[in-house]
């Protein structure tokens, strides 16, 4: 056995839960020429990704929680996909080219679903990302269920279209949504706007006009910056993996969100002036007073609504 593939089966065998380890080390001699196919193949397939042999090795290991007794250590190395099992390994760490290269490796898929459930409140694109999102993102990151036991190509099409079918009937992905776009949101965004006399008196004189007009913007807010401010306020998403999700440097990632967040406050305004009819000038004799408290607030406001929201689900 050469060096490499010792350490590989040694760490295979350390991850390898204690009820299956005793069978392992009893087949060893019959499973170390196919170990080191598994070992060849993902490597030779992927061979830029950052995690290495031994972290495969171990992530190998752990997937043998999945496999039927009756079937045999045999059978389950046999079937094992190397190199779909490496590429979701590595989508997992958000490894930046493995991401990218599931992109590309699954796109005519990725795009053939999509389109299958688009629709006026979903469109193609936010589909996608917000696959990709439940997919990678998180503890709970579905591509963690990926076995090895069978085609990625076809666990991912079973996994989306179920995904799809939860995002675009399911009530409570609905009632998120709403709770973002809706009246609610701006109701605890406006109590919560400030403390000195001159916003005070803006908020009892301009109260409802104001919440029409937040609540206009939002719903009016391009679906892509919607889905930014969602990721990074709801999902509490970090410009780190936003990057990696989008493929994007982190500061670009930030940026974009800034620009959701802008194009909100600037929807708000103008949706504010042609409520109350006034024109640019008269407008930004108002928002002077509370601009500054405004601009800081909004993104604060907005997180600490979804959070007591996102509690009371729970309760």
């Amino acid at each position: 056995m050469t060096e490499r593939l010792e350490l590989f089966w040694e760490c295979l065998t350390q991850a390898t839960p204690a009820g299956v380890k005793h069978a392992l080390d009893a087949q060893r001699a019959a499973l170390l020429g196919r170990t080191q196919q598994i070992l060849d193949e993902a490597f030779a397939r992927w061979p830029d990704f950052s995690i290495t042999p031994t972290q495969f090795a171990a992530y190998l290991g752990s997937r043998l929680l999945t496999p039927d007794p009756k079937g045999g250590l045999e059978r389950w190395f046999e079937h094992v996909r190397p190199a779909d099992l490496y590429l979701a390994q590595a989508c997992l760490a958000g490894d930046a080219a493995a991401l990218a290269s599931f992109e590309q490796h699954f796109a005519r898929d990725l795009a053939t679903l999509t389109r299958r459930f688009d629709g006026q409140r979903y469109r193609a694109e936010d589909l996608h990302q917000l696959l990709m999102e439940k997919l990678f993102v998180g503890p709970s990151a579905k591509i963690s269920e990926y076995s090895g036991q069978g085609h990625l190509q076809n666990w991912l099409r079973v996994t989306a279209t179920r995904t799809f079918i939860d995002v675009v009937r399911g009530d409570a992905q609905r009632k998120r949504e709403e709770l973002v776009d809706g009246e609610q949101l701006a109701q605890v965004a406006i109590d919560q706007l400030g403390g000195d006399l001159e916003v005070q008196f803006l908020k009892r004189e301009y109260r409802a006009a104001f919440k029409q007009a937040f609540t206009k913007a939002m719903s009016e807010l391009e679906g892509a910056h919607r889905l930014l401010l969602r990721q990074a306020l709801v999902e509490r998403m970090t410009s780190d993996q936003l990057g990696a999700l989008y493929g994007i440097h982190r500061a670009s990632a930030a940026r974009r969100v800034e620009r959701a967040r802008e194009a909100l406050l600037h929807g708000t305004r103008g949706a504010l002036m042609d409520s109350l009819r006034i024109d640019t000038r008269e407008f930004d004799s108002i928002m002077a007073l509370i601009r500054s408290r405004l601009d800081v607030s909004m993104t604060r406001l907005l997180s600490e609504s979804i959070s007591r929201a996102d509690e009371e689900e729970e309760q």
